[in-house]
């Protein structure tokens, strides 16, 4: 993990007082603008290659950067500039020529960015850090996005003083942690936005901040999708070190970034639908990361860490949310058409969608995800359990191995198993299934493959099942004041008798594919 900035949302009351405790610092203003070149299918993006000219201070410079491996920094090359136009000439006789040959004559200004920076250094006893407060438009087509966020950056120090630092202005400013870059959310934007992309001239801007056009709703839902997990890449000689701070930080980013995304849920104007969505990824990447704690435990000191209660406990609080989603959105609908009477305690999603708002915006949140930050950064200073002789690949594929056989041996009998016991084995496949996408790629493909698809079926009836423990829970605490939720449990565990037996099967199929290794 090489971060040694952050960045937060600052939401709309506490502006005034982020803006005024950075005067207190002596901070000025500065105003930047900048102009993201690619082509209409984000071609350069997506090879990792960024183009932009830039203008701070009044002094106007074109970048290009390449993404080394594993995303991290590659080459970079910087040319001043008279204006905010591209000049490929500049390039000429070096590689860069020969990179965006292909794209030349399909180079425009995809996005661009106007921003008033009030920037101020603040030093400390272990650190210099630069705090920045941004705040302006990101403008695409005829459209624009305002931007109102504040990024520490360490200058010079100790990067545990960094997390000290921004725990500190969280917890008095009630500031939102967001990953996700300018850059990342004016790609985002261009590729919602509607009409002809702006044309190269000497003057590239055809919309003024003032009067870009608001996004659509229909543009907020691919702007603000939700964040889903992405593939990793682990190498079989990594340190365990190294493998542990790369899965961890993905899980972690996916929790962190739909909790930013509902945070900001009242800005955007997100519909309950999609804080449903938000919810669920971001159970998804505390699932992940619980999973990868588990596969790193005894190889690296404090897996889990000492924040694991408060985790659960915020897995749980999202978890009541989820399952009030799924009530509302499938079973219900599915009892309303099998004849249940319509209840009076019919449930609420604009409630959902409030309590999942106030839930990622809490300080208490925001703060035990910079700690989690924070425990991902140490770890690069720990050492891995005391059997040093073995490589990590051959460490995962026996965890997980051993894993698949327990899960195997307890889904033979699943029908016999209590709910609590169902629900355990439940949890432990989920745990199996993130473990094979950490480490997807040191494991043989052919066996991997077969194992997913038989563990896949198997998890989609769990899950099912487990939809219906929980809806049977709700309508029993209904049933003394409204008999008619009598009608539900009948027809729940008339659901659950069937899928008991779906789930006996796809256990079944799960043993006849044997061992994840050859």
């Amino acid at each position: 993990m090489n971060e040694r900035k952050f960045k937060f949302h600052v939401p709309k009351p506490r502006r005034t007082a982020i803006h005024n405790a950075l005067r207190s610092f002596n901070a000025s203003d500065k105003e930047l603008h900048a102009y993201y070149y690619d082509t209409p299918d984000h071609e350069l993006g997506q090879k990792g290659i960024s183009l932009c000219v830039r203008c701070e201070a009044g002094q106007w410079l074109q970048t290009i950067s390449l993404a080394g491996p594993n995303g991290q920094s590659g080459q970079a090359a910087s040319h001043p500039r008279k204006d905010g136009t591209l000049s490929l000439a500049v390039y000429k006789g070096t590689e860069f020529a020969d990179i965006l040959q292909p794209y030349r004559k399909t180079l425009h200004v995809r996005f661009e960015a106007r921003i008033t920076r009030l920037a101020a250094v603040q030093i400390t006893e272990a650190a210099e850090i630069e705090i920045a407060y941004d705040r302006g438009t990101i403008i695409s087509g005829q459209f624009g996005i305002p931007i109102a966020e504040t990024e520490f950056r360490l200058l010079s120090g100790d990067l545990d003083e960094l997390f000290t630092v921004c725990e500190s202005w969280v917890n008095q400013h009630g500031l939102v942690l967001n990953l996700q870059s300018k850059a990342a959310l004016g790609h985002r934007l261009a590729r919602a936005a509607s009409g002809i992309p702006i044309e190269l001239a000497d003057n590239p801007a055809k919309v003024d901040s003032k009067d870009a056009r608001p996004p659509s709703p229909s543009m907020v839902g691919e702007l603000l999708a939700p964040h889903r997990s992405e593939p990793l890449h682990l190498e079989a000689k990594q340190p365990i070190s190294e493998a542990y701070q790369a899965i961890a930080l993905g899980c972690l980013t996916q929790v962190i970034q739909n909790l930013a995304y509902l945070a900001l849920a009242h800005d955007t104007h997100a519909r309950p639908h999609a804080t449903a969505d938000y919810v669920h990824q971001a159970r998804v990447g505390i699932r992940r990361l619980r999973s990868c704690w588990k596969l790193f435990e005894g190889w690296l000191g404090d897996s889990p860490p000492k924040q694991l209660e408060e985790v659960r406990q915020l897995f749980s609080r999202l978890g009541q949310l989820r399952d009030s989603h799924i009530m509302a959105d499938t079973i219900e609908p599915a009892l309303l058409a099998a004849g249940m009477p319509p209840l009076e305690q019919s449930l609420n999603q604009k409630d959902n969608h409030a309590k999942a708002i106030e839930l990622a915006q809490k300080t208490e949140t925001q703060l035990l995800l910079l700690q989690l930050l924070r425990g991902v950064a140490n770890a690069a200073d720990t050492d891995f359990g005391s059997d040093g002789s073995r490589s990590f690949d051959e460490r995962f594929q026996q965890r997980v191995d051993r894993w698949l056989q327990k899960i195997t041996e307890a889904g033979l009998s699943f029908k016999e198993l209590s709910i609590d016991e169902q629900h355990s084995v439940r949890k432990k496949a989920k745990r199996l299934r993130y473990g094979l996408e950490f480490g997807e790629d040191l494991l043989p493909a052919k066996r991997l493959k077969k194992v997913r698809r038989a563990l896949a079926r198997a998890q989609d009836v769990l899950g099912e099942l487990n939809d219906l423990y929980v809806a049977e829970e709700h309508y029993r605490r209904l049933t003394d004041e409204q008999p008619s939720a009598w009608f539900a449990i009948g027809w729940l565990k008339s659901q659950q008798a069937q899928q008991l037996g779906r789930a006996q099967d796809a256990f079944i199929a799960l043993a006849d594919v044997g061992s994840l290794r050859n």
